[in-house]
């Protein structure tokens, strides 16, 4: 019998999708796909809270998996383009939407980038919504280790990344010499 997550309040201009997900310990490329009940416990599926590591969520053998949480879509977020900001990861992410696999932002690309963020082109989202990620830990931890975990529109997550410096000077004296940067 189907079960699902229970429903997420979802906020006009910030809809944060942590909290519990569905997770197994896999490398099948199907779990992007619909069609799975992530609720029949005896195929593996298990409820976890998400941010959260790998290893939170089985063996320290583990070294991939797939995360999968279905939501609806928030007010008017299915006609424009949306950027989906998996948190602080220590692993490979690789996010489906609705089985369609999303596109990292151009400087979100970087390894170690501080958030990881995807571009939700408009017209992905619909009515409900499946996002599957398949995960693979490349050392420690694992998984998304922190949050945010959200849609946000593109304007507004353009206004969270830190600006490029607009002037950076080198401040010289008898015996130092620094480089000044507003961002740090």
């Amino acid at each position: 019998s189907a079960c699902s997550i229970p429903s997420r309040p979802v906020p006009h201009g910030q809809e944060p999708l942590g909290g519990l997900w569905f997770y197994k310990a896999s490398d099948d490329p199907s779990s992007a796909l619909a069609g799975i009940d992530e609720a029949d416990f005896a195929s593996g599926w298990r409820l976890v809270d998400l941010p959260g590591g790998l290893k939170e969520y089985g063996s320290k053998s583990v070294r991939s998996g797939w995360l999968r949480v279905r939501f609806p879509a928030p007010g008017k977020a299915a006609a424009t383009e949306q950027v989906l900001a998996l948190g602080r990861a220590d692993a490979l992410l690789e996010p489906f939407l609705n089985g369609v696999p999303l596109k990292p932002l151009p400087d979100a690309e970087a390894v170690g980038s501080p958030v990881r963020a995807f571009v939700v082109p408009p017209g992905a989202l619909r009515p409900e919504n499946l996002l599957a990620i398949r995960t693979s830990d490349w050392q420690e931890a694992g998984g998304i280790l922190e949050g945010p975990v959200e849609l946000v529109t593109k304007p507004a997550w353009a206004k969270r990344q830190p600006k490029p410096p607009s002037a950076v000077r080198e401040v010289q004296g008898a015996h130092a010499r620094a480089t000044y940067n507003p961002n740090l």
